[in-house]
């Protein structure tokens, strides 16, 4: 699968003064990889959220240098005492 094959990490890479620079964006099928097949990605992380497997998740996809999918779902709170 694609999505699999792709960096599952997005990451600022900070420039030798500190400042951050921006990373390039793209649209998925500008680097191969389906729309569909990323929204099918954040429907069931959102899955595994709202069966209380997991609080939170925050997940990214960079392929050729571009982000191509970003999301971040639940709630930081969510086990909190």
């Amino acid at each position: 699968m694609l999505v699999q094959r792709s960096a599952i990490a997005a990451l600022l890479i900070g420039s030798a003064s500190g400042q951050a620079e921006e990373i390039p964006r793209a649209a998925p099928e500008s680097v191969g990889l389906s729309s569909e097949a990323l929204e099918a990605v954040t429907r069931k992380l959102q899955e595994h959220v709202d069966a209380g497997d997991i609080a939170g998740v925050v997940a990214a996809v960079m392929r050729e240098g571009k982000l191509v999918y970003q999301e971040a779902l639940g709630h930081i709170s969510a086990f909190a005492s």
